[in-house]
């Protein structure tokens, strides 16, 4: 709903849109296995155990894909982030190439 623009007026859209699509944290999360110059509009989050990632991939035919993921286990740091980058590519590669 809020990338269709139902939750937000367009202008306050746009500029969400915007601030999410310049995040510069988490290079290694959603966007760490991704095709350069994919566009990723995403929040990250790191808690007491947790190491998630919350947003959209933007695919090359024009689709948005909304992934969320949250990572609660007992792996390192770096190996959270880096289960995240592969669901997101897994996810990826799914919206782009997975027949009806």
């Amino acid at each position: 709903m809020f990338m269709a623009g139902e939750v937000l007026d367009e202008e306050r859209t746009k500029v969400l849109v915007d601030i999410m699509e310049q995040t510069r944290t988490g290079k290694d999360r959603i966007s760490g296995m991704l095709p350069p110059g994919t566009v990723v509009g995403h929040k990250t989050g790191t808690g007491h155990d947790s190491v998630n990632d919350t947003g959209w991939i933007r695919l090359p035919d024009g689709r948005v894909l909304i992934v969320s993921i949250y990572n609660r286990n007992t792996a390192s740091f770096s190996d959270k982030e880096m289960v995240i980058a592969q669901i997101a590519r897994a996810a990826y590669d799914w919206a782009l190439f997975a027949r009806d």
